[in-house]
């Protein structure tokens, strides 16, 4: 097999079982495809420009998704997710940041603000 037939083959979108006692359940937190991610990017820049710090809960309604990987939330979700528990947020943004470490946005920084605040 050919180097290039090695990488397209390779299973690289891993997926975390995270237990979230608040909601009394287990989800899983998704990597992103290169397609996802640039859509997600495109969600942040606009909430990044309206001055918003729904980046956790952006981040969440993109990458929450059930056993078989499905994608339970939209990004019209994003208030609602906003209001659930806040060390909820915080844990599963933490899974789903070190899976999809994002660029060209301060997430870092508006992810502090988000915890801090909450």
């Amino acid at each position: 097999m050919s180097l290039r037939d090695e990488i397209l083959a390779a299973d690289d979108l891993p997926t975390r079982e995270v237990p979230v006692p608040e909601w009394g359940k287990t989800v899983y937190v998704k990597s992103l495809t290169g397609v996802e991610r640039l859509e997600l990017e495109r969600q942040f820049h606009t909430l990044y420009k309206e001055g918003s710090e729904s980046i956790a809960p952006c981040l969440l309604a993109a990458t929450i998704c059930d056993a078989d990987g499905q994608v339970v939330f939209s990004y019209s979700d994003v208030q609602a997710l906003e209001k659930k528990n806040g060390g909820a947020i915080a844990r599963l943004f933490s899974v789903a940041s070190t899976l999809n470490p994002m660029f060209g946005v301060d997430v870092d920084k508006i992810s502090k603000n988000y915890v801090a605040t909450r």
